[in-house]
């Protein structure tokens, strides 16, 4: 266990810092995402130990099983996923690193270009059809966080129920926000759609336009509800 500060000074060399439930960082051509380490877990301003959710190995092979699946399927810009596995008591997701600004970062003019090539990208993933709800490759599924958080669902992976009757799912992202998208600083060009861990096949309204929202995203009305008719913890 360890306090906020004793965590940088120890976080992993091209890291700007280490989260409450997971590290990135950098190293030469690849991007490196990992969970906490037991002895990474940190202690709050309240002096009480923060526990990250136990479902974040599960959301970086989501991560992982996506970017596979999506490159296989579609030409929507994305960091290659390089290889995943489990060590020192984590799991690591390495992905290509590509190189570009947050669309965060752009000017409000700049943005609605961008904003047009998004609305494309999204119509490319709602042209992939699924009967069942779910991630191609994994049996598990993982809500957006959004839904979860504060919850006890936090902690949960999630099964698409045997009982469901057989509708049309498209794939989504879940978590379209702005510093999700990477573009070319100069050309405005969408160059990666990142973070896929709560991605899949959902029912096609779980793909709100979060783009369009300058800070977190929250939750939809009626979707808590839709997820415990689709799937079980």
């Amino acid at each position: 266990m360890a306090t906020t500060q004793e965590i940088h000074v120890r976080k992993p060399k091209g890291s700007d810092v280490t989260l409450f439930d997971k590290v990135s960082w950098r190293v030469n051509s690849s991007c490196i995402k990992r969970t906490l380490c037991h002895y990474e877990r940190q202690i709050t301003t309240q002096g009480d130990l923060y526990t990250p959710p136990t479902t974040f190995p599960q959301r970086l092979r989501t991560d992982e099983a996506v970017l596979q699946y999506l490159f296989a399927k579609t030409d929507i810009p994305l960091p290659r996923s390089l290889c995943a596995f489990e060590s020192i008591g984590a799991f690591f997701h390495l992905t290509e690193h590509v190189s570009g600004i947050a669309m965060s970062d752009l000017s409000e003019p700049n943005k609605q270009f961008v904003k047009q090539q998004l609305v494309q990208h999204v119509k490319a993933l709602q042209n992939l059809h699924s009967d069942t709800p779910g991630v191609p490759g994994q049996q598990l599924l993982c809500p957006p966080l959004r839904v979860n958080a504060g919850k006890w669902r936090v902690n949960s992976c999630w099964k698409p129920r045997a009982d469901l009757p057989k509708e049309d799912y498209v794939f989504c992202h879940n978590d379209l926000r702005q510093d999700n998208v990477i573009v070319n600083p100069i050309s405005l060009k969408i160059v990666a759609i990142l973070n896929w861990e709560s991605g899949g096949f959902w029912p096609e309204w779980f793909e709100m336009a979060f783009w369009e929202l300058a800070g977190p995203n929250a939750v939809l009305e009626g979707e808590v509800v839709a997820i415990f008719k689709i799937a079980t913890p």
